[in-house]
């Protein structure tokens, strides 16, 4: 059964994203891979969070900090449970139906996805909406959430290919809910 829906989500997202470019193998890793992203984030596990982040990008931003990189891995994971401390995920979505495929300068095939973050704090809710770049890095699918500046220049600067590309910028916004949609 597992195999039959393995197969079936290959399809559909042979269909939805026309990665005619990528294999059958590639687009059920990228799917694995969000669908583990997901869980890791509905479940604040630090350590699969940031396991998909690609290791050249953790080697550039430990070296602009002059840290090794177990231990920048170390204070992302407690930056991050501490920012989380007061707020709780809602809802959390990687949407790979509407992903936007493109190629880098360098011929290399990644993915836009639109990405939907609600977070429940003691106030309100609060929207973000962002997008969260995929590509293949050493035969491994990599995600970078593209939220802030500062992530998109470490990516650059690790990745000069992307250095032409425009990337979407993320907003946030409070929300109010009315029974079960979401409106700002």
């Amino acid at each position: 059964m597992k195999n039959l829906k393995l197969s079936f989500s290959i399809v559909v997202l042979s269909l939805f994203l026309d990665l005619s470019e990528l294999n059958a193998f590639e687009n059920a890793s990228i799917e694995m891979r969000i669908s583990d992203y997901r869980e890791a984030v509905s479940n604040n596990d630090w350590d699969g969070i940031v396991s998909v982040i690609p290791p050249r990008l953790l080697r550039t931003m430990a070296g602009k900090f002059d840290l090794e990189v177990n231990y920048l891995i170390t204070r992302m994971k407690q930056v991050m449970k501490n920012a989380m401390a007061s707020v709780s995920i809602v809802y959390f979505e990687l949407d790979l139906q509407n992903a936007v495929r493109n190629k880098s300068s360098s011929g290399r095939i990644y993915l836009l996805i639109p990405t939907t973050t609600v977070m429940q704090s003691k106030e309100s809710l609060i929207l973000g909406e962002s997008h969260t770049l995929a590509f293949v890095d050493d035969k491994i699918w990599y995600l970078v959430r593209l939220d802030e500046d500062t992530q998109i220049l470490f990516l650059k600067e690790a990745y000069p290919e992307f250095e032409s590309v425009t990337l979407p910028k993320g907003t946030m916004n409070i929300i109010e809910v009315s029974g079960t949609n979401f409106k700002q």
